[in-house]
């Protein structure tokens, strides 16, 4: 279990050091040194995403290590919530009125004359610390589970998807770089073609393509980690949802519910964040188009964005949480 959440907390750049590392205002995740090389005069730029942002003077460590959905991973990395030893068998039980049902017998029978309550076994409520009987405990954590499921859905599905749209970016590149590969070999016959006035042109064009493969490559590797990130957020929601269902110690039920939805929604933005930095739209291509004049002999390398076919995949729309509606 442990290796699914190391994927989703370690270093962005480095894939390491899942202990130490902190996240940056745009939801990316890097270990202190790797932050400390990327900053310059107090301006971090994100390797991943490039956005900018502004580097406060106190130590790294307590300008972003406030975020919770760190210490959340962090928490199923470290097998936190398996080793919860409390269980609900050690509260005290005691003859009482249960809040609950005599809040529904009210209502139910407002404007007449109220019977007799009854008196029954009952223990306080991990959540909400209502002193309930162990029926309504039993639809109030069931209540719990169910909207903790609905948000997990909607991030596995989120995560599929965003995980189908960075392995699809990387089959469109290997294509592109198929092309500029066929495409430099074009190249460099058409020189021979011409005459001297257009070498400095093929190099500039040879250049420009080798930039772009190597650029692509690298956007490859980004792509392959954010592929395996997706996935091992798809595959954690998965041993979340596990853990949920087969959880019988209603005081690790609650604790497991709760913190996952505490960071629900820093983990819609984070999935939302991604779900723009990697909008296929964004992708350019070069493309070859043969000129006959006589500034470029050769031709002209031109960006072209977002005409790439891709597996299809869409990225839901996350609402705010509504849970502990019994409360």
């Amino acid at each position: 279990m442990s290796s699914v959440f190391e994927k989703i907390i370690s270093c962005d750049l480095c894939e390491s050091n899942p202990e130490n590392t902190l996240q940056i205002p745009c939801f990316h995740l890097f270990c202190k040194n790797c932050l400390i090389k990327n900053i310059v005069d107090s301006i971090l730029v994100c390797p991943v995403c490039k956005v900018e942002q502004s580097v406060p003077d106190e130590d790294i460590e307590k300008a972003f290590g406030k975020n919770i959905l760190p210490k959340f991973w962090l928490n199923w990395h470290r097998n936190y919530f398996d080793n919860l030893k409390t269980t609900e068998e050690e509260m005290p039980e005691v003859d009482g009125i249960c809040e609950e049902c005599s809040l529904k017998n009210k209502k139910k029978q407002k404007n007449k004359v109220q019977p007799e309550e009854i008196v029954q076994k009952i223990k306080n409520c991990f959540h909400c610390e209502k002193k309930l009987c162990d029926s309504c405990r039993n639809e109030h954590y069931n209540e719990l589970r169910q909207e903790t499921f609905k948000c997990l859905e909607s991030y596995q599905e989120g995560s599929r998807n965003l995980s189908i749209i960075s392995e699809s970016l990387n089959e469109t590149r290997l294509r592109k770089i198929a092309e500029y590969e066929k495409l430099k070999t074009d190249v460099s016959k058409k020189k021979y073609e011409l005459i001297k006035k257009i070498e400095n042109e093929e190099q500039e064009i040879l250049s420009k393509l080798e930039n772009e493969i190597k650029e692509d490559r690298m956007k490859m590797c980004q792509s392959d980690h954010d592929a395996k990130k997706f996935n091992a957020i798809k595959e954690a929601s998965k041993i979340i949802r596990e853990k949920i269902t087969s959880e019988k110690d209603r005081k690790v039920l609650n604790e497991v519910c709760q913190e996952f939805l505490k960071v629900q929604v820093e983990l819609k933005n984070l999935l939302n964040l991604e779900s723009r930095r990697i909008d296929p739209k964004k992708e350019k291509k070069l493309v070859y188009s043969e000129k006959i004049i006589k500034t470029d002999l050769i031709g002209a390398l031109e960006l072209q964005k977002g005409n790439l076919k891709l597996r299809r995949a869409s990225i839901p729309s996350y609402n705010k949480s509504t849970y502990c509606t019994i409360i």
